[in-house]
Order: C-alpha cells, then structure tokens, then sequence
C-alpha cells in the first residue's frame, strides 16, 4: 500500500528532527567549528546531500538547534499565554528549565560554549525571534506587581541565578547538588502569592 502524503510528512519531520539532534550532539561534544555537515551525515547515517536538503548550510542548522531549545525553554512560562506571569507559571519555568538542565544537557553545554563565542552569539541573535525581550518584560512586570523595589533588578538578579547555576551543573553534573539548588530557587522568588 503506497504511503500518504501525511505519512511522507511525518517520515520527512522525523529525519529532520533526527539530523537536529545529531547536530546538536556533535556541536556539543566537538565544537561547533569542529562540527561539518559531513560528520553530522556520517553519524545520523544519511547522505550529506540529504542533510543538505534540510538544511541550506551548518549555520542554518544551528539555528534550528537553538529555536528548538529556545521552544522547549519557553513552553513553561505563562503556561495561559496570558501575557502576564504568576509565581505558579515561575514555578513551572523553573521545574521546567532545571528538568531540561538533566534531560538535554548536550544543549546546555553548547550553549555554555556560545557564550564565549561572540561570532556565534552575533549568528544566534540576529536569526532567532526576540521572545526573550516578551519574557523579561514579564518577569520585570510580575517582580513589581510583588512589590519589588527595583524589579528590572530583581529580574536580571533571577536570571544571574538561574544561569550560574546552570553553569555550575553542566561543568559538574554528577557532584552538583540540582534539586537543593531548585528549592533554593523557589523559596527566594516564589514565595508571593499566586
């Protein structure tokens, strides 16, 4: 019985899905300068041409690695799409984000190496939509709806946090205290109401 078009799509979506996880673990293990089309082929045991046929170049597929993650970060905060956080949509995010921390730590080690990166970070910024800009404006509102005095303050202190601690796990995940970190995290900024 021939295949649907459905059933093309979902084969289509699957080996592209396929190609950005192996990009993804070979941008984290050797590099993103170190990493060619052809070795994400080799490992994802597909032509290079196939890769090709995805992905226009390696940059574009970096940023499809990135976009995914940058989606999967955001699925957690204000979970009602409401355009205003509460401490139980902070709380999410933060189960969220430390939940992706030890599921997907190929990612943050890569993203880790961005950050020293400029040329990569330059790459990243132009190509990928601003939704961060929408989550800080979000994160400033529900800090002085809490009574804050310096919400934007409070804001970038939160995200200092959340990001040293990130760091600190990625280097030492299997001496890292995560969970005793998470309840730290919690008990300071989401102990307001809601």
């Amino acid at each position: 019985m021939p295949k649907t078009e459905q059933q093309f799509k979902k084969i289509r979506d699957n080996r592209k899905e396929e190609i950005i996880d192996v990009a993804l673990q070979l941008f984290a293990t050797e590099g993103y300068h170190s990493t060619s089309i052809a070795k994400i082929a080799k490992k994802a045991e597909i032509s290079k041409g196939l890769v090709y046929n995805y992905f226009k170049s390696k940059e574009e597929l970096l940023i499809k690695v990135v976009e995914n993650a940058a989606k999967d970060v955001y699925k957690y905060f204000d979970l009602d799409n409401n355009g205003v956080l509460e401490t139980s949509e902070l709380k999410s995010f933060i189960d969220g984000t430390f939940h992706m921390l030890k599921e997907k730590i190929h990612f943050w080690r890569l993203y880790l190496s961005f950050a020293f990166n400029p040329q990569i970070l330059e790459v990243i910024s132009r190509n990928i939509p601003q939704k961060s800009e929408k989550i800080l404006e979000m994160m400033v509102d529900y800090f002085r709806r809490q009574g804050v005095s310096n919400p934007m303050t409070e804001t970038m202190y939160f995200a200092s946090v959340l990001k040293g601690i990130a760091v600190q796990y990625i280097v030492a995940p299997e001496q890292y205290p995560l969970e005793d970190m998470k309840k730290k995290l919690l008990d300071q900024f989401c102990y307001f109401n809601g």
